[in-house]
């Protein structure tokens, strides 16, 4: 019989090296990294009152709002004004999210499978590539795996407990979660409603089931509930909705149309490759193999070994009755914990709950990610818990399996995991020496910023903009007015007002899109700006024009 492996004896140790590993990829000089200039912008307009700082709002004047809730940028706006608004401030509050679900995960799948398949686990996620990406981004996503995993710990805690107040904290976690990144956070939702169910007590289930959904529902849909109190007037007009509602923006923009790729964006960004079983893998677009696809087969191999494994190691159907073996209770159980590898804090069941929650939230994503019609590499991080988790729990139990010598079996640990991340450490790496970023090329018109200033003349709006991509790296410089003139799927300004505000002098400047074609993004406003506006000197032509009202 295989003795189980055990870390050694400063096991303590290990999971503060860990976290300490995953806070140096993630933070080291993350002050060099690109901006994401589109949230930059709403994090510097957010700061300038309550009123932007609820509503999210993209723009000083809070005309537009980003297509989200702003959940996380208030994060974001709270750490720049403890800090200063600068590059560090805005990705600080993701870089401790990714820091945050490494040691959440370690807690997770430590308090059911044992400390060895906690710490691999923590150290696999600890240099994921796309985790460490997603960190060093100030985007949602981090912050957003860090909730999921908190939320795969409560329910550990439910099953092992059957409490049914946990079962509750991890709705309500997903439900943040769901607040942060919409859709994308929903990935796991299937595979943890498999551990709230177990959790539930037999007689109770449908009632819990019903409480869960309804803590899951209104934590998921208060902000945008409240927000929707405030009539379109008095309230930022949410980006990607035509109508000004919220839901729209948030189920539509960012849910139906990501999933079939029938997205309205302004600038199109980023690589999607073409759906299908491989895209994961290399097929097509071979960055994605690079961030998750070659651990997702390691994850998916070391899965089906140990399956295997465990499989040929089980007791046939005629020996499972102690009584005709001759063997007590006490040595059943301790037949079964040396199947399971190592000792385990919970029961055999919490495990094998465990790790059909991560193969379905494995699979779950894959299905999605594989087929939906325009994947971003920051989507991703929705996978890294579940491949990372099962990298640790499935090495953990074949090399507890392996014969030897508690030193070697040590040994062989230390030499399986360096073949596993080695290749992602490496990669993780070269993210940081290269300063790879994830943030969306959109234009910025902070090149703009001196000319305005210099010639603005006491206008309230420091420029009008066709496209409010075009000038988000303006506000986030000079957080002045600026007068957007359209979202991604509705105008937000008719001509008759606009040519009100050229006439009274509130706007001097246009950035526009020369020439304005036919076509959607050549709006009314966008067209009558063409016809009334002069080119300010040759470099800027295409992009900046003082308005001349006829």
């Amino acid at each position: 019989m295989a003795r189980p492996l055990k870390l050694p004896s400063r096991a303590s140790a290990i999971p503060f090296a860990i976290v300490a590993l995953a806070a140096v990829l993630r933070l080291w000089g993350i002050q060099h990294d690109a901006q994401n200039p589109f949230y930059d912008a709403a994090v510097r307009s957010m700061g300038l009152s309550w009123h932007n700082f609820f509503f999210g709002a993209l723009d000083p004047s809070a005309k537009l709002a980003i297509d989200k809730p702003p959940v996380d940028l208030w994060l974001q706006v709270l750490s720049t004004k403890l800090l200063g608004f600068n590059r560090t401030a805005l990705a600080l509050p993701e870089a401790l999210g990714g820091i945050a679900a490494v040691a959440l995960l370690y807690a997770a799948v430590t308090r059911a499978c044992g400390r060895t398949a906690g710490a691999l686990a923590a150290l696999a996620l600890a240099v994921l590539p796309i985790a460490v990406l997603t960190s060093r981004s100030d985007t949602m996503d981090s912050v957003m795996s860090a909730l999921l995993v908190a939320a795969l710990w409560a329910s550990v805690v439910a099953v092992q407990s059957r409490r049914a107040r946990y079962v509750l904290l991890s709705a309500a976690l997903v439900g943040v979660a769901f607040d942060v990144k919409l859709g994308q956070a929903l990935v796991p939702l299937p595979a943890l409603a498999l551990m709230w169910w177990a959790a539930s007590r037999p007689g109770r289930r449908i009632a819990l089931a019903g409480a869960t959904a309804t803590v899951f529902a209104v934590v998921a849909m208060a902000w945008a509930f409240t927000a929707s109190l405030t009539p379109v007037s008095g309230r930022p007009f949410p980006m990607g909705s035509h109508t000004g509602s919220i839901y729209r923006a948030m189920f539509v923009f960012n849910g139906i149309e990501r999933l079939t790729g029938a997205t309205h964006e302004l600038t199109p960004y980023g690589f999607s490759s073409p759906p299908g079983l491989g895209r994961l893998l290399g097929s097509g677009q071979p960055h994605y193999a690079v961030l998750i696809g070659m651990e997702l087969v390691a994850a998916l191999a070391l899965l089906i070994a140990a399956g295997v494994l465990w499989l040929l190691a089980c007791p046939r159907m005629g020996d499972r009755d102690p009584a005709r073996r001759g063997v007590d209770a006490e040595q059943t159980a301790r037949a079964e914990q040396a199947t399971r590898g190592e000792s385990m804090v919970g029961d055999g069941r919490t495990v094998r709950r465990l790790i059909a929650t991560l193969v379905v939230w494995l699979a779950t994503a894959y299905l999605l990610f594989s087929f939906m019609g325009h994947l971003q590499p920051r989507y991703l991080e929705a996978t890294s818990p579940a491949v990372a988790a099962i990298l640790g729990i499935a090495t953990a139990y074949l090399l507890a399996r392996a014969a030897g010598t508690p030193r070697l079996r040590v040994a062989l640990l230390a030499i399986v995991t360096l073949a596993l991340l080695a290749g992602p450490a490496e990669a993780s790496i070269d993210l940081v020496e290269e300063r790879t970023s994830d943030a969306n090329p959109t234009g910025s018109g902070s090149q703009f910023s001196a000319y305005l200033r210099a010639h603005r003349h006491g206008a309230r709006y420091e420029t009008a903009a066709a496209n409010p991509l075009s000038v988000v790296g303006l506000i986030a410089q000079d957080a002045q007015p600026v007068l957007v003139l359209r979202s991604i799927d509705g105008v937000l300004v008719s001509v008759s007002e606009l040519r009100r505000l050229v006439g009274e002098g509130a706007v001097r400047f246009v950035i526009l899109p020369h020439p304005c074609s036919s076509g959607r993004h050549c709006t009314p406003t966008t067209a009558w700006s063409v016809r009334n506006s002069a080119r300010v000197r040759p470099e800027l032509y295409r992009y900046l024009a003082p308005s001349r009202p006829r």
